[in-house]
């Protein structure tokens, strides 16, 4: 049995003219459907309201699979309403409430089958202590009904040196019951730490076919078979990024805004100006995914404190609440880099699509294009530039994502990686 614990909330999209659009989501809920997609036995500890909403979000659960403990309760469900005006600019309204009323008592039964640690991070890097105080604790720790006991990494290439060699002694010797998952991009020594990397057994896991992420995105999401198979092309078939691809506007204005990059470098000094408007686009979208999680984040903090109570005990009783208000704000301002590096990436990752399919088209290889809608733009520059500078293209980009990671200025980095484009492809 796997657990997840977490929220379940429906996206209601509107747009002027057009009938709102809804969408069950909520990441954890995502997981858990994923994982009873894969085949697993899961259960869903999360509230969802007697309402239309609510019903929405049980049948998606129970539809895929997923055991639901818990039956809908009173309460609204919650709901992201998010407005586009006629740029695509989104307004957000949150109605939010993830508070379930059960007993601990019953969580610890609804628990006692579980035998999986999921991780999931979220800061720039997966700390040192969270290391030595949760996950080698837990891998430590015998199953209690199943036959293994499995810690799941994600983003394990989020490890850093102090944090691999804490995991390295229960990765060497692991407890006879404990299998450890850790998830990277690559078993490049940049990606995955060598220490870590010689002594796992390396599995490649391949992206899913293009026709079952059409498939997801025409059924769940309402897209076009054309819009669905541009989405999964762009994205290399990762589905979660398609999803984002055909449903918002924003993510396609920013996809669009990176891959012109490649045509505006050969023209004059167009391309450093766009550079703003590019970081700009790509900090406020980071911001606007997750700004719901954090407000309610906040939010729920400030009412287990007391916030906004009035009487003569009140300011004594609040005089502790402000620390606690600046380590929440300090750890959401640490996830937020993450967010904002993660977005930089994936601007990194479409233009260098761009370059491949140059090298594609140049080669004549008859491979399809990451970026089909863009062909006309990966000839011009296959014509253009050599396939030494095609090469050097995809190194200053590369150049551009260490420099990010070095904590250079977003800007800065990005008219160096321009610089060194334009040299390549000899613009005088």
């Amino acid at each position: 049995m796997l657990t997840v614990i977490g929220e379940a909330l429906v996206d209601v999209v509107s747009r002027e003219g057009e009938e709102p659009r809804a969408h069950v989501g909520g990441s954890p809920m995502n997981v858990a459907v994923g994982l009873a997609r894969l085949g697993h036995d899961v259960q869903f500890l999360g509230r969802y309201g007697r309402d239309e909403y609510g019903r929405q979000v049980a049948d998606h659960l129970t539809g895929n699979g997923v055991r639901l403990p818990f039956d809908a309760d009173a309460l609204p469900t919650s709901v992201a309403q998010a407005t586009l005006d006629e740029t695509g600019a989104a307004s957000y309204d949150f109605q939010l409430d993830w508070s379930l009323d059960v007993s601990p008592v019953r969580i610890d039964e609804l628990l006692a089958d579980t035998d999986l640690l999921h991780v999931v991070p979220q800061r720039v890097n997966i700390p040192v202590a969270y290391v030595r105080d949760t996950i080698v604790p837990q891998a430590s720790r015998l199953p209690t009904v199943a036959d293994w006991r499995v810690i799941v990494i994600e983003n394990a290439d989020r490890l850093n040196t102090d944090a691999a060699d804490a995991l390295l002694k229960t990765v060497e010797e692991p407890p006879e019951h404990t299998v450890i998952i850790m998830c990277a991009p690559s078993t490049d020594p940049r990606d995955f730490p060598q220490t870590l990397r010689s002594r796992c057994r390396h599995l490649y896991v391949p992206a899913p076919a293009e026709d079952e992420v059409v498939r997801i995105l025409v059924e769940e999401e309402g897209a076009t078979e054309h819009d669905a198979r541009l989405a999964a092309a762009a994205t290399m078939r990762h589905v979660g990024r398609a999803r984002l691809l055909v449903r918002s506007d924003k993510v396609q204005q920013r996809r669009s805004m990176a891959i012109n990059l490649a045509e505006l470098v050969f023209h004059g000094a167009q391309a450093f100006q766009a550079v703003g408007a590019l970081v700009k686009a790509a900090e406020s979208e980071a911001v606007e995914a997750h700004k719901a999680e954090d407000e309610a984040e906040r939010a729920k903090l400030e009412n287990a404190l007391g916030m906004g109570a009035k009487g003569k005990g009140s300011a004594k009783a609040l005089g502790g609440a402000a620390a606690s208000i600046k380590a929440l704000e300090e750890e959401q301002k640490k996830r937020g880099t993450r967010r904002k590096r993660d977005m930089f990436d994936l601007v990194l990752v479409d233009l260098a699509g761009v370059y491949r399919d140059a090298m594609i088209v140049q080669s004549g290889a008859g491979l399809d294009l990451i970026h089909p809608d863009y062909e006309g733009l990966a000839r011009e520059i296959a014509e253009r530039t050599t396939p030494e500078g095609l090469v050097e293209c995809q190194e200053a980009i590369a150049q551009c994502r260490e420099r990010l990671a070095q904590q250079v200025q977003p800007a800065v980095a990005f008219n160096g990686m321009l610089g060194r484009i334009r040299l390549a492809c000899k613009v005088s």
